[in-house]
């Protein structure tokens, strides 16, 4: 069976080619390679990248800030009082009289505050980029090659050769790939993006 792009793909088939300088004969294989580069970047960031609509049942925290799961928000359709057991709606919101947003920083302010609930608001809104940043882009493309050029060491347990030992941590972590330790560089580019749970 195919391997097709997944829709979180950072970067195309092309461009992956272009970025890297090589060629790559097997399409599943290179598909393959984007697909885990664009899964490990959106998970080390903790955010989706590419812009999506999103329905989020949030919690109301007492303040006049409330930051959304995803960013940047590019519009917000709508925003309700939720009620959670009867699944409707006891008020709407409007923007610029009842509330304003920040899409950079993936926040709304509530002039009259967030009442503290458990899912008492829905929000309707688009966020993600239209177009993914060049350095993301970079950053995809890079790691899709550090796992190719390494690919025979993901299984690897360990190994020694010379004064050169190297043996696969135990646990998973964000840092790397089944083991493979993903270099500073690539994780540099990716800094910048990593949203930050409040």
């Amino acid at each position: 069976m195919a391997v097709a792009l997944n829709t979180n793909n950072l970067i195309t088939a092309a461009e992956l080619e272009l970025m890297l300088q090589k060629t790559f004969s097997d399409s599943d294989y290179k598909n393959t390679l984007i697909n885990i580069a664009s899964q490990f970047i959106e998970g080390y960031t903790n955010r989706v990248i590419k812009s999506a609509s999103y329905t989020s049942y949030i919690n109301g925290n007492g303040m006049y800030r409330l930051f959304l799961p995803n960013y940047p928000i590019t519009a917000i359709t709508s925003i309700d009082a939720w009620n959670i057991q009867l699944q409707t709606s006891s008020a709407s919101y409007t923007a610029n009289t009842d509330f304003i947003y920040n899409g950079d920083e993936g926040w709304i302010y509530l002039y009259g505050g967030w009442y503290v609930g458990y899912r008492n608001y829905k929000i309707v809104y688009t966020a993600g980029y239209s177009t993914v940043p060049d350095t993301l882009k970079i950053a995809c493309a890079q790691l899709a090659g550090f796992i190719d050029s390494n690919s025979s060491k993901l299984g690897l347990s360990s190994e020694t050769i010379g004064d050169y030992s190297y043996q696969k941590p135990t646990a998973m972590s964000s840092m790397g790939i089944n083991g493979l330790a993903i270099p500073g560089e690539i994780l540099s580019f990716l800094q910048p993006f990593v949203r930050v749970v409040m």
